[in-house]
């Protein structure tokens, strides 16, 4: 008898009117031992199928990075705003009433020697009543006003700009984590395919046992490549799922969401003029327009320190409305008007060396901005070299990739075929499915590792799409 040959002789030796008697119990035990999973909530929901293009735009509607970057600028442009105000005449109004108490006499009264008559020269009023509308307008204040208001528009460009850079930045990871789970899912699907195949091998190789043409040795060496396939399923399952997580977390979306990628990798050739591509990325890049704008605000705020050092010259004008007027004051119980307009000079001249600290301050921060923006820009331009020969890498890789998945199934194809006639041993044919799944398995990230290349260049040239 051969080897481990027992199991299978009782098996033949039951009547065949009885091996379908016991068929239901053999199902029956085998869902006993091996309970099938229990159905989660939403397993019946539809899946959610999404381009690049709207799982991008649906990032960037949820992230809170973006809305707080949108944000940031909408503050920049309220202070924008604000120094604009300051160009303008400065209106100002009051109003008021008060009431004189205590043991004040009515009139402001006298006697002149010799004579029995009260004289009265200032009747007193209790009740007081004032308004005042005040202008001024500076004429000039060395500069300071002016500068101001060009850094804050600085400011504001600065703002935005770094909202545009928020946007790619946001956009590059959502297309990070759909292209890597969609290389999880067509690598699912290579390990799903190959486990399906090794479950027939397995099969086709108790039957050639049964019938005695491959030792038993032979069996549990598919059996054990079986396993090894059933294994990678189970790790390609969990790396979906937690790409399919991250995925989730990026669009705003319930982390059991089921959500395919349904994107093709854009097959467009690289542009051949790289300099005119890190050319155009030093210059359109919006985290580089935004350090460019704080470089100016910075000049402006140094000009306002420099600024300080001379006078301000502004016009005044007030106009009176009040009962007593105290230009008026003969007549304390009669509402009357006055105005009045001329110019007011402010200097501080000195104080203590105030004026050329704030100078020398302004002066320092202005160099280093400089220097972060010439080193910005340097690295920029090492960032889309980098993401051009990567993309090109990765190009190349996809085409050897396609080429290896053709090459491996035809050695498949043609290795089963030879063993179905007798002329290569099992373990051939389990080195050639090896050979094809990693063959799909590399093609499946070299696909992903395109798409993330593409979105990387695009960000380094500063484009969410």
């Amino acid at each position: 008898m051969r080897e481990g040959s027992g199991s299978h002789a009782g098996w033949r030796s039951v009547p065949a009117s009885l091996r379908w008697c016991l068929v239901p119990v053999v199902l029956g035990t085998a869902v006993w031992a091996h309970p099938l999973p229990a159905q989660t909530p939403g397993a019946f929901r539809e899946v959610q199928e999404l381009t690049p293009e709207q799982a991008v735009r649906l990032g960037l509607e949820a992230s809170s990075r973006v809305r707080a970057a949108e944000s940031e600028a909408a503050v920049a442009r309220a202070q924008r705003r604000g120094a604009r105000g300051s160009l303008l005449p400065a209106v100002s109004a009051q109003a008021g009433y008060t009431r004189l108490g205590g043991d004040i006499p009515a009139d402001l009264e006298f006697t002149l020697p010799g004579f029995d008559e009260t004289f009265s020269i200032l009747p007193i009023e209790r009740d007081r009543y004032h308004t005042e509308l005040g202008i001024e307008q500076s004429l000039f204040t060395g500069g300071r006003v002016r500068n101001a208001v060009r850094a804050a528009e600085r400011g504001a460009s600065a703002a935005e700009r770094m909202a545009d850079q928020t946007r790619a930045d946001v956009a590059l990871e959502v297309q990070r984590a759909y292209w890597t789970l969609h290389g999880g899912l067509a690598a699912l699907d290579a390990v799903g395919a190959a486990l399906a195949q090794m479950d027939e091998h397995v099969r086709d190789m108790l039957n050639r046992y049964d019938e005695g043409v491959v030792l038993r040795s032979e069996v549990l060496a598919a059996q054990t490549r079986r396993s090894e396939v059933a294994l990678e399923r189970v790790e390609a399952e969990n790396a979906v799922r937690v790409a399919r997580l991250e995925l989730n977390r990026f669009l705003g979306l319930p982390a059991a969401e089921e959500v395919r990628p349904v994107g093709t990798v854009a097959q467009e050739a690289l542009s051949p003029d790289l300099d005119a591509l890190v050319s155009d990325a030093v210059a359109t890049r919006p985290h580089l327009q935004a350090m460019a704008e704080e470089v100016a605000a910075l000049r402006a705020q140094s000009a306002v320190a420099r600024g300080g050092r001379l006078p301000d010259v502004a016009l005044v004008s007030r106009y009176i409305y009040a009962r007593p007027n105290p230009y008026v004051f003969t007549e304390q119980t009669v509402f009357r008007g006055t105005w009045e307009a001329g110019v007011a000079v402010r200097w501080s001249f000195f104080q203590g060396g105030a004026h050329r600290a704030r100078e020398s301050e302004a002066e320092a921060r202005l160099r280093a901005a400089e220097a972060r923006l010439e080193e910005a820009r340097e690295l920029a331009a090492v960032d889309v070299i980098r993401q051009y020969l990567e993309t090109q890498r990765a190009a190349e890789a996809l085409e050897v990739a396609a080429q290896n998945v053709e090459q491996a199934s035809e050695g498949l194809r043609v290795t089963r075929r030879q063993f179905e006639e007798g002329m290569v041993l099992s373990s051939q044919v389990l080195e050639a499915e090896r050979a094809y799944r990693e063959a799909r398995a590399r093609l499946a990230w070299a696909r992903a590792e395109l798409g993330i290349g593409r979105a990387a260049l695009r960000h380094a040239q500063g484009r969410v799409w």
